[in-house]
């Protein structure tokens, strides 16, 4: 049998489709794979004066799954914030899960890894400051990648104790789940972009995927 011949009696998987679940090109799926995959790197770039050298954020991939099946960390150290795109219907948010919270503040401040304990422990009133701004600096550069792919400026960012009172999207919406995680033994460190369904339609294919340089933010 000759390799075309194979290839057409191949068995192509049969996806269920839900209702409600959005519809995205396969050239619109890999561009908005590339922005995050980019983010990803810009954000350990920018985080590399205090990160050891083998802790880097990754882009695991872009899921579309409806609201109620978003992951809601437990920790006191979780940190959540809320935003939209101007001049947009699309509305998001970013989850930090605890662990990689935790980290990323310890390390910012010269600390040891915390203990099992320890990391289980509230932040102080200056250790959530630092972790505000670093959520609000990641979502900045993530501002700036949207804004470099035509998808437009990040506004009306907020930040949010509790996503599931946020009333920012109903439980059977379809969103665009980005998931992020930082290399650990535990594999807790992970950090989640949910996007309003609709949003990778929105992205012209005008405009190529790109990283907007930032001349106010050299580091987070």
């Amino acid at each position: 049998m000759n390799t075309t011949a194979a290839i057409a009696n191949q068995e192509t998987p049969i996806r269920k489709y839900e209702l409600g679940q959005p519809n995205i090109r396969r050239e619109q799926r890999l561009a908005f794979e590339r922005i995050h995959r980019a983010v990803a790197q810009t954000w350990s770039d920018s985080m590399a004066d205090y990160l050891p050298s083998d802790a880097a954020l990754e882009f695991e991939g872009l899921d579309f799954d409806a609201f109620s099946s978003v992951p809601m960390d437990e920790s006191p150290c979780a940190q959540i914030a809320l935003f939209s795109i101007a001049s947009t219907p699309i509305s998001g948010f970013l989850i930090m899960a605890g662990a990689l919270a935790k980290f990323l503040v310890s390390s910012r401040v010269g600390l040891k890894s915390a203990t099992d304990a320890e990391a289980k422990k509230p932040f102080t009133r200056i250790e959530t400051a630092i972790a505000r701004a670093t959520t609000r600096a990641m979502l900045a550069r993530l501002g700036d990648a949207y804004a470099a792919a035509g998808l437009g400026n990040l506004g009306n960012i907020r930040e949010c104790d509790d996503l599931a009172d946020s009333f920012l999207f109903a439980p059977e919406e379809y969103l665009a789940l980005l998931k992020f995680r930082m290399n650990a033994p535990d594999g807790e460190r992970r950090l989640l972009i949910g996007l309003s369904g609709n949003v990778a339609g929105a992205m012209s294919v005008r405009h190529p995927p790109a990283v907007a340089e930032s001349r106010r933010r050299n580091s987070i």
